[in-house]
């Protein structure tokens, strides 16, 4: 199952498809508010109980466990879902997840004003119904200058869905994890990041492999959190080997 991040829809796995030597029996999903996953939240209700049951029903329509990979928030959401959820899953991989919460929790005060600052700045960008305010997010995650890469089709989806992207920070930026499920943790995991990062993700990977120092881990030096459009070939190969690894006894 493939869960791509805010901003997107299926669409963002299209290169990785490319680049896949097996065949597989696929199954896409998106997260509330995007693609053709409707939007069930509202300001007064963010629970991320929302998106797991994206997820939740998705595994109990394939009436089996699943290997699950996911990007970014989609990655950070397919994380939180094994945790409460291990039963359902054969295997995660997850690129550059962002759990958000670690880095109030390490003190990483410097992240978090970024985080903060480009926050409010992306709220009155469309407050005010400035042009573009998705470039203010996407360039936090991929470098000054990555939103001007996107293709137009891409751009116009980002403006389409700035209503869900500011769901989606409202509760990333406040939901805390159970550290009783990470030391818990036994689901075969591989966490992959980008070496080329701003300081908010640089800390947030930090945080994030300091917790599951047995999980599987695997940083691609020139590539940046957009990493499954940039080394789609790389991340192909890294998701491949990583469900062969874990294939249940009866596909062996």
């Amino acid at each position: 199952m493939f869960v791509p991040g805010s901003f997107n829809k299926l669409a963002a796995w299209k290169p990785i498809y490319a680049n896949l030597k097996q065949s597989y029996r696929v199954i896409e999903t998106s997260l509330c508010g995007y693609g053709q996953t409707s939007e069930i939240r509202s300001t007064g209700d963010l629970a991320m109980s929302h998106q797991f049951d994206v997820l939740a029903n998705v595994t109990t329509r394939a009436a089996t466990p699943l290997h699950i990979v996911g990007h970014s928030f989609g990655a950070t959401i397919a994380l939180i879902f094994a945790l409460e959820n291990p039963k359902n899953v054969l295997s995660l991989t997850l690129f550059e997840p962002n759990p958000l919460c670690f880095l109030r929790e390490d003190g990483c005060f410097d992240a978090l004003s970024d985080i903060d600052f480009m926050y409010a700045a992306f709220c009155k960008a469309v407050a005010h119904k400035n042009p573009d305010p998705a470039r203010l997010m996407i360039d936090l995650y991929g470098g000054v200058g990555f939103y001007e890469t996107l293709p137009e089709l891409v751009k116009r989806y980002c403006h389409h869905t700035l209503s869900a992207n500011l769901l989606d920070w409202r509760k990333a930026k406040s939901y805390r994890y159970d550290p009783a499920q990470i030391t818990a943790f036994e689901v075969p995991a591989l966490l992959v990041s980008g070496r080329v990062k701003s300081r908010m993700m640089r800390d947030v990977t930090y945080g994030l492999y300091q917790r599951f120092e047995r999980v599987a881990q695997k940083v691609l030096p020139t590539a940046g959190h957009f990493l499954i459009r940039t080394h789609a070939a790389d991340c192909a190969g890294l998701i491949e080997r990583h469900i062969s690894d874990n294939l249940p006894l009866s596909a062996l």
